[in-house]
């Protein structure tokens, strides 16, 4: 998928979930939200790779798109900031690349999870939330890559930041961008060493 669509979908994604929650509201949030900053949170994400590295990566021109959902829990919150422990279910996950046995380009499909992760929200009592998050991941792919002498499961980590928009209702837009790189920690012969920017959008609900 090219990097151009994927944009194009986010920007659809976040039109569609604005025009359903109406305008943010005119006030800060300091004194409503403050109450309201979720201690359980659940979002829907999705988002696409908009870049492949071509210092470190050994697998290069690939897409990767991923859709999922992120259950957070706040460990800690001050005026400043909040910590929260995140955790993502990824059930479905695609990546399009040349294979390294063949040069021809496929596609392959997976899913996997996201158990260690963290995610620091600065400026929790405001509607504007810039953030800054960091994650472990482990994915499964039908097809081995980079080829034939490659692996299904592949681990991952993901670090990058973004911002979060609370509407009037209390819901929350975020979008982001992440770098994120994909290993099978040298367990098969060939090791893909893909590393991505990634750009995505989310909509949260809580409690």
């Amino acid at each position: 998928m090219p990097p151009r669509l994927i944009l194009q979908l986010l920007i659809l994604v976040f039109a569609i979930c604005w025009a359903a929650q109406g305008t943010v509201s005119a006030q800060s949030g300091n004194g409503a939200f403050a109450a309201r900053f979720p201690t359980d949170e659940l979002t829907i994400w999705g988002g696409g790779s908009v870049h492949t590295s071509r210092i470190a990566s050994r697998l290069r021109d690939a897409t990767l798109g991923m859709a999922g959902v992120t259950y957070a829990r706040t460990l800690l919150r001050t005026r400043v900031a909040a910590l929260q422990y995140t955790f993502d279910v990824i059930p479905a996950a695609f990546l399009h690349y040349p294979r390294s046995d063949t040069g021809t380009f496929t596609t392959t499909y997976g899913a996997g999870f996201s158990p260690l992760g963290i995610r620091v929200n600065f400026r929790p009592h405001g509607r504007l939330q810039p953030f800054a998050g960091l994650r472990g991941s482990c994915l499964y792919f039908a097809g081995r890559i980079p080829g034939a002498s490659g692996a299904h499961f592949n681990f991952t980590v993901g670090l990058g930041g973004g911002l979060r928009i609370v509407s009037r209702s209390g819901r929350v837009l975020s979008f982001g961008y992440m770098l994120h790189h994909i290993s099978n920690a040298d367990r098969a012969p060939v090791n893909p060493g893909l590393d991505s920017g990634i750009i995505y959008a989310g909509y949260s609900f809580f409690r």
